[in-house]
């Protein structure tokens, strides 16, 4: 994860790969939890225009956006989130 601070609106209309740079240390390991929300909320090649759009207005701060994304952890399957934790032996 980069130190340099990033606008929210600026955030939300990177690319995948950008997406993925700026947050993956968050789930540190699980790529797959930004992924999951990346293709389901902001992907141009995964969801319509209007989706982003929704996306974009709902998540009016950093707040709220990790809170959507720790939803993805919450209703992964149970192998993922043992997964993660196991990962992470210190938790």
């Amino acid at each position: 994860m980069t130190s340099a601070k990033i606008a929210l609106n600026i955030l939300l209309s990177l690319s995948s790969s950008d997406f993925l740079s700026q947050l993956g240390g968050i789930y540190e390991k699980s790529p797959w939890v930004i992924e999951n929300f990346y293709d389901e909320n902001l992907s141009p090649d995964h969801v319509d225009a209007s989706t982003i759009q929704a996306t974009k207005e709902r998540i009016t701060n950093i707040r709220i956006l990790f809170d959507e994304i720790k939803k993805y952890v919450k209703q992964a399957m149970r192998e993922k989130q043992l997964e993660l934790l196991k990962s992470h032996p210190d938790l």
